[in-house]
């Protein structure tokens, strides 16, 4: 809810005042919270002071935190064990996750490689090559997407439209104004494309997946089918070619 806090001014609030709720109570007043910040000579601009003692940004962070109470979301927050340790690399470092589901899920999140699968609206083809692959990515990895039968299901929606969000998957629940992309490709290890054809979205995804040096896996396509046209160029620039389950036990 504070755009402009950056990770290592969110470390420096953390080793002066302990814990979240600790800066929350100091804040409420700004004559205290200036004095403490003062204190311990930690820099702070007028704005991200301002967002701190904001009486619009408490009562609005009330109102969520009591919608999450209500509609059974988890709160993963940055110092929580489960809090996917991929991510402090990443450029967009979330300070909580929302989740719901069965938190036991998250301790083989942190153990097992994450594959995600970029494919929304399945085709028939893509329907058969998932079926396909199921059973050797559910040996060796926790498959990720935003479809249904995956192990975490990425949901990306407005926090207040969640209330009746039911999912036989455990869950990632992102707010719709997050970078998906951004923090999807930090969380996993391998990109998965069943078919794609081109378009500027998943053109940045591939190149942002790239930039930090992790494997694209793509399935070949029919050559006279424009939504194959994408992944069977990737594979002429080198991605990793998928043929058979023997390509995924061998990553």
């Amino acid at each position: 809810m504070i755009p402009d806090l950056s990770y290592e001014q969110y470390l420096q609030l953390m080793k002066i005042f302990k814990n979240v709720y600790a800066l929350y109570i100091s804040s409420k007043d700004q004559k205290t919270f200036y004095h403490v910040i003062k204190k311990s000579q930690m820099l702070l601009s007028k704005n991200l002071f301002d967002s701190f003692t904001s009486e619009k940004i408490k009562e609005k962070a009330d109102k969520i935190y009591s919608y999450f109470m209500k509609s059974c979301i988890q709160i993963i927050s940055i110092d929580s064990k489960y809090y996917p340790k991929s991510l402090y690399a990443s450029h967009f470092v979330p300070f909580a996750l929302f989740y719901k589901g069965d938190i036991q899920m998250l301790e083989q999140f942190c153990k097992k490689k994450k594959i995600f699968l970029l494919q929304k609206d399945l085709s028939s083809f893509a329907k058969k090559v998932k079926q396909y692959f199921k059973p050797a990515l559910k040996d060796k990895f926790l498959w990720i997407g935003q479809e249904e039968d995956v192990d975490i299901l990425l949901v990306q929606k407005d926090i207040f439209s969640l209330e009746h969000y039911e999912s036989t998957s455990p869950s990632f629940i992102i707010p719709y104004e997050w970078n998906l992309s951004k923090i999807l490709l930090d969380l996993v290890d391998y990109f998965f494309m069943i078919e794609s054809e081109y378009n500027k979205e998943v053109k940045e995804m591939v190149e942002y997946f790239i930039e930090q040096g992790k494997e694209i896996l793509v399935v070949p396509g029919n050559i006279f089918y424009k939504q194959h046209y994408f992944s069977n160029y990737l594979i002429q620039e080198g991605a990793t070619v998928l043929l058979n389950r023997k390509d995924i036990e061998s990553l």
